[in-house]
């Protein structure tokens, strides 16, 4: 009986040690490399393959919450509004404490005319942090959000906080709601301060737009 419980205790360490389950070892999984790899195509603007890169990971581990931030993403980024939005919100369902689904969210919502969303979701970056970074992307930054604030403010007819986050994005920008020979963008004259205020956007937008 006390050889058969030591063949058994070394048939055991053979399997663990032979298949590289172990309890004093903790191997990389095969998702976290996988992950990896897809922020490393997301970063070379391959967002196909970094999606299906992304669904691979998820597939592996369905509650990777960064896959799905990523696979998100990549979506917004390749104009698909409602997977984005779907990936994104099931990352923050999922536990994500990262800024990033909530601003991949004000982009979606923006660009959905969904413009009190988008306050509430560039806001929420903003706040909690005030130089927001998308780290595997950094030219997507918090002015950004900025300019998501400005456009969603404007089409709410709130023109005071518009012009505050245009201010924030070019603090050379003075005009004045009261002073039509204000109302001049690229040495044209505009008829009034929404048209001026909208132009000002159309060319923040060129230098920071995400979409």
């Amino acid at each position: 009986m006390k050889n058969k419980i030591v063949i058994y205790i070394c048939v055991l360490f053979l399997f663990f040690f032979n298949t590289g389950c172990s309890w004093f070892s903790s191997p990389t999984p095969d998702s976290e490399k996988a992950l990896q790899d897809a922020w490393e195509l997301f970063g070379m603007t391959n967002y196909y393959m970094a999606y299906t890169k992304f669904e691979s990971v998820i597939s592996m581990d369905p509650d990777n919450k960064e896959a799905y931030i990523g696979k998100g993403w990549c979506s917004l980024l390749m104009n698909d509004l409602e997977n984005a939005e779907i990936d994104l919100k099931i990352a923050l369902d999922k536990g994500s404490t990262s800024l990033d689904p909530h601003a991949g969210l004000a982009a979606v919502y923006i660009s959905n005319d969904e413009f009190l969303q988008a306050i509430s979701k560039a806001q929420y970056v903003i706040a909690n942090d005030p130089e927001y970074t998308f780290m595997h992307e950094p030219e997507i930054n918090y002015l950004d959000m900025h300019l998501i604030l400005a456009m969603a403010y404007f089409h709410t007819g709130d023109f005071q906080n518009t012009y505050y986050h245009i201010l924030v994005l070019d603090p050379g920008i003075i005009i004045d709601e009261n002073n039509s020979s204000t109302w001049v963008l690229n040495d044209q004259q505009y008829d009034s301060y929404a048209e001026i205020l909208m132009a000002i956007i159309d060319d923040l937008d060129v230098l920071y737009g995400i979409l």
